[in-house]
């Protein structure tokens, strides 16, 4: 039995509609979502990539103790600071959004 296959297109219209749908009736849980998401993708990237490499040269380069603490140090605050973001979109943005979403249907 062969999978039923949407073509790209198709597929394409369907993302247009949800996206449409979710920014007429819950604009600000869609923009929190999409940027909640890029903000994650970039505190990844900065934790695991820039800060490591930062830290190799470091010891590679003898860079001083106090820059690459520093660095560190900063790496973390940016870090809090996210954990702060994801307590507000799961406490307060995501159930409201949700809410609304779900009422207009």
């Amino acid at each position: 039995m062969k999978p039923n296959k949407h073509s790209f297109t198709r597929v394409l219209k369907i993302n247009w509609f949800v996206l449409k749908y979710g920014l007429r009736y819950s604009r600000k849980y869609i923009i929190f979502t999409c940027l909640y998401a890029c903000l994650q993708e970039i505190e990844i990237f900065i934790e695991h990539v820039i800060l490591i490499k930062f830290v190799f040269d470091s010891v590679q380069y003898g860079t001083s103790f106090s820059t690459v603490a520093l660095y560190i140090g900063l790496t973390i605050l940016f870090i809090a600071i996210c954990f702060v973001l994801d307590s507000i979109y799961y406490q307060s943005v995501e159930p409201k959004g949700k809410e609304l979403l779900y009422q207009k249907r």
